[in-house]
């Protein structure tokens, strides 16, 4: 990728990241800096659950501000200049950020990256221009309030408390105690390699929801690259790249469309690790917006279902890991309305096994209590009239708000699909439970997708208009 312009603003940055931290880079001309919008997307509050890292699947907590994404801030590179202009170059077969900056007393040269097996980000600066690295710390407060301030009085939202600071050219640090209780910190240092030439270290550590560790573990992530140095991070890192595309390139002859579809598997491996956090709306990177976290209704589906066919099932098995652990507490926390969200989810959790060739007695074992748990929530809104089975008062996502419907579409197809799933793994594992009939007969009686003139419908009487 090309900038023949600095970029600069977030939505125009450069992005590296290894899917436990990364970084935008851009241009801020309102106060003349090179920007690093720093990542860590498991930064979250914890608000409902003091004793765990997130909130989520407690019953009642809230994304928007139970166990929303938090800011860890920006780092800016300040130069005794001013910057007229600028060309940047991401190499995304190696995960490198190259480019020159033009200002009135000569060019910055920087090459930045983020090693793929670290909580990591550099940056190597060489300029005969003077330059400061400044933190400017991010502010613990739920983003959506941030975006919408009027309803921090509706929602009885306390702010975190502010973080605890500290730098001196070289070296600095800002500490994020929360009000449920652990801090997450972030630590920096500056190595001069040269008269001209120097190398940012900066690491963010999440230790929530422990006080105290993160800043010593940031420190020591710090030191032990800076032991390392630079030369191995970036033979390790290219390394590791380079095989990650060595398994996944095509060739085609829409040779623009080869380059997107190369793009894309750099921004999947740049926001999911294996073991790390489950990919939300922003991936590894963070913006200030209202929705700071990982949406249920399509959002978190269809990103993972793209780590099947291009065979980098790695890079999902942090999904499957996320499923395994909270499904069900998730399924139950967001009621019975949206349990077509949830149906989904286990769509792709299912697809994932079927891609990885699991052995169809597993499939069986991790699938039916979570599918099982699906069902039970749908029971209560089965109603039987004249042998067809109704499905009464589920949603339609994103149609007239949070309204509900009998016989809605979406809902429909996700149980249709549930019980097909249900049924067709008993029949291959030979093993049927007590349900099984159960769950055939309302198959066969299930009310039809609810069509018109026009093609499907949101829900039974009610067209798509």
């Amino acid at each position: 990728m090309r900038w023949e312009q600095l970029p600069m603003q977030w939505n125009e940055g450069a992005f590296l990241g290894n899917g436990r931290i990364g970084m935008m880079v851009y241009a801020d001309s309102t106060d003349n800096s090179l920007t690093l919008w720093l990542s860590r997307p498991d930064v979250t509050d914890h608000r409902m659950a003091p004793d765990r890292r997130t909130s989520m699947g407690v019953m009642g907590a809230s994304v928007l501000t139970d166990f929303c994404r938090m800011d860890i801030g920006k780092m800016k590179l300040f130069p005794q200049a001013r910057i007229l202009s600028g060309i940047l170059e991401l190499d995304i077969y190696n995960a490198e950020l190259t480019g020159t900056v033009h200002t009135d007393a000569g060019d910055i040269r920087l090459r930045a990256y983020t090693p793929y097996d670290r909580d990591l980000n550099v940056v190597e600066i060489e300029s005969p221009v003077a330059c400061t690295w400044r933190q400017q710390p991010g502010l613990p407060v739920s983003p959506r309030i941030q975006v919408f301030p009027h309803v921090r009085k509706e929602l009885d939202y306390v702010d975190n408390p502010d973080p605890e600071c500290f730098e001196d050219g070289y070296e600095g640090w800002a500490v994020y105690p929360l009000l449920a209780g652990g801090d997450y910190a972030t630590y920096w240092q500056v190595v001069s390699d040269g008269p001209d030439h120097s190398i940012l270290y900066l690491s963010t550590i999440n230790e929530v929801p422990a006080s105290g560790v993160s800043l010593y573990k940031a420190k020591e992530e710090v030191e032990a690259a800076v032991c390392c140095g630079t030369d191995q991070l970036r033979r390790d890192m290219h390394r590791w790249w380079n095989n990650y595309y060595r398994t996944g390139t095509i060739c085609i002859p829409d040779k623009k469309l080869e380059n997107f579809y190369h793009l894309q598997l750099y921004k999947l491996a740049t926001c999911s690790y294996p073991d790390g956090p489950v990919m939300d709306v922003f991936g590894t990177f963070y913006k200030t917006s209202q929705w700071p976290g990982i949406w249920w209704n399509l959002n978190v589906q269809l990103t993972y279902m793209a780590t099947h066919a291009t065979n980098r099932l790695e890079q999902g098995s942090n999904y499957q890991q996320l499923m395994d652990t909270l499904a069900v507490d998730v399924l139950q926390s967001r009621g019975p309305a949206k349990v077509g969200d949830f149906v989904w989810a286990l769509h792709t959790y299912y697809s994932y096994m079927r891609y990885a060739g699991t052995s169809w007695q597993e499939i069986q074992e991790h699938f039916v209590p979570k599918a099982e748990a699906a069902y039970d929530m749908y029971l209560p809104h089965l109603k039987e009239m004249d042998g067809v089975i109704h499905l009464l008062d589920t949603e339609s996502p994103e149609y007239e708000g949070f309204k509900t419907y009998d016989n809605s579409n979406y809902n429909l197809a996700a149980l249709r699909w549930l019980l097909q799933t249900l049924t067709d793994l008993a029949d291959r594992t030979g093993h049927k439970p007590a349900r099984y009939a159960e769950w055939k007969r309302v198959l066969n009686r299930l009310y039809p997708a609810p069509v018109d003139e026009n093609g499907y419908m949101i829900a039974s009487h009610k067209p798509l208009a």
